[in-house]
């Protein structure tokens, strides 16, 4: 989560770095050059910093039906649940049918913040699976989990980031949630490794996706430097609204 709000933090520093572009002076492509930019970071920055950090984001998922009786953390949770299901869903859909339970669910909201009235409308939540987990699907020998518990078999760790309608964080949600097949499928971990295919594909998106995020983040960010030295971070540039024009 501290990722996610020093990434938020950098989004709008980076717009505001364009604005201070836009009010020392710029060339007629320099202003074009700049709108189309904060298009980019407009559109572009809040979905490619939470792909970034390996989440999957799905709008119609941001949070179930509203509910009047949920405030506050009962509707953090709630939010963080409905999307952790529905990424279980896509991560799962060529292993078979499996039914989910919660196992244990943590609430952490930050320091500071205050959550958005009414809850369930005014918050997003996106999910991604726990490392452990990961790893134990692409290799069920990881030892992240104990082995002499057999319980710990169908457990999946799931992480939900739950953001406010500006893309602010406002909590986590973590969860270990009980994964059972319905068709007597067992171990959930073997039964994965037993069909790679189907479950390689939705990770490997996942990762090609959080590459193709932080290459984004990355240039955007360049972007706006450049900006920066064609307009006031130049030597000979004096700051007269229009004085900075190449």
């Amino acid at each position: 989560m501290n990722v996610l709000t020093a990434l938020h933090k950098q989004h709008t520093d980076l717009l505001r770095r364009v604005g201070r572009c836009l009010s020392f002076g710029c060339s007629t492509q320099q202003t074009l050059h700049a709108a189309a930019l904060t298009s980019r970071l407009t559109l572009a920055w809040p979905e490619a910093y939470l792909s970034a950090e390996g989440y999957s984001h799905n709008p119609k998922h941001n949070g179930p039906p509203h509910s009047a009786e949920l405030i506050g953390q009962e509707a953090v949770a709630a939010v963080g649940q409905f999307s952790s299901h529905a990424l279980l869903k896509d991560v799962l859909r060529g292993l078979g049918d499996f039914t989910v339970s919660k196992q244990e669910v943590r609430v952490d909201v930050l320091p500071g913040v205050k959550i958005p009235t009414p809850s369930n409308s005014g918050l997003i939540s996106v999910s991604r699976l726990g490392r452990s987990t990961v790893e134990r699907l692409y290799d069920p020998s990881t030892p992240n989990i104990p082995s002499s518990s057999s319980a710990s078999k169908n457990l999946i760790n799931v992480h939900s980031a739950i953001l406010s309608a500006s893309q602010k964080p406002v909590a986590i949600v973590s969860q270990v949630l009980r994964v059972e097949g319905t068709k007597g499928s067992g171990d959930l971990y073997s039964f994965a490794a037993s069909k790679p295919a189907a479950l390689g594909a939705f990770l490997r998106e996942l990762e090609e996706r959080s590459l193709r995020s932080k290459k984004e983040l990355t240039a955007l960010e360049q972007a706006v430097r450049d900006l920066e030295t064609e307009t006031w971070d130049r030597e000979d540039a004096v700051e007269d609204m229009g004085s900075a024009k190449s």
